[in-house]
């Protein structure tokens, strides 16, 4: 069972559902979590169309209009629509007040809550005390909590910054996403070997001993990927990765999105 616990589809932007099915289907990926992309409100419905024309492959995970005054009231009515998720920011909150209304109306309803954020933000005190307020919110912390390498940082740098999320392993809620390797590290300057990164990247490694392989899943980004080393190199690079043992691989390809997205073990 292999789960892409993090791709996007859609009708104005990025592809349609027909396209991230064809990458799976050709790389033996089982199933999808559908993520709403920012600011896309009205791409809700599509997403939950393509869950109810394939409905053993996607869970969906919606994108929340936080302008919208009626959104706490009108959640339960996506979830009868099929929605398993919300995403929001680390800080985020309807219309940006310090209430914590809108994750306490996931908490309530059972919503998966899939945050997008830096890692300043994901140690904001006002997401701490998210985590501490809501102990049985499950919380997914995207694309390895936001700590992307890019020209201005270092190994070094990352590691050291990252340390401060390795601190929120001890929220049992909370799990982690983990992308290909070209989402975390500069593409090389001469492509001459394959895979096209040192697979024994740092910041995977320190992953797993805090929070486990049991807490942590793959995710693509379809389409983005496709810019970076690709579809198939993001999911090998990962479930071939020597870091992880047979179990630990078994969880982060499929296990650990498959059950917190489609609610079974």
């Amino acid at each position: 069972m292999i789960v892409d616990s993090h791709c996007h589809a859609g009708e104005s932007w990025y592809e349609p559902i027909e396209t991230l099915l064809s990458q799976m289907d050709s790389n033996g990926v089982n199933k999808g979590v559908l993520i709403g992309h920012l600011g896309a409100y009205e791409n809700n419905e599509y997403l939950i169309s393509c869950k109810q024309r394939f409905p053993d492959r996607f869970a969906v995970v919606i994108i929340p209009d936080l302008g919208n005054q009626k959104l706490v009231s009108i959640l339960p009515n996506w979830i009868q629509k099929g929605a398993d998720g919300i995403r929001l920011k680390p800080t985020m909150d309807i219309n940006d007040k310090p209430s914590l209304s809108i994750w306490e109306t996931a908490s309530d309803l059972g919503l998966v809550v899939s945050s997008i954020g830096t890692i300043d933000e994901f140690v904001h005190e006002k997401f701490i005390s998210v985590l501490s307020e809501f102990p049985n919110l499950k919380i997914v912390l995207e694309h390895l909590a936001g700590a992307i390498f890019n020209t201005e940082n270092n190994t070094e740098t990352s590691v050291k910054k990252f340390e401060d999320i390795i601190k929120l392993s001890k929220y049992p809620n909370v799990f982690i996403k983990i992308p290909g390797l070209g989402e975390l590290m500069q593409k090389p300057d001469v492509l001459s070997r394959k895979p096209a990164f040192n697979l024994n990247h740092p910041l995977l490694k320190m992953t797993l001993d805090a929070f486990g392989s049991d807490r942590m899943m793959w995710g693509s980004d379809f389409p983005p990927v496709s810019f970076r080393e690709g579809y198939r190199n993001s999911l090998n690079e990962i479930k071939d990765n020597p870091l992880f043992n047979q179990e630990d691989s078994d969880f982060i390809m499929g296990k650990t999105a498959y059950n917190v997205f489609f609610g079974k073990d």
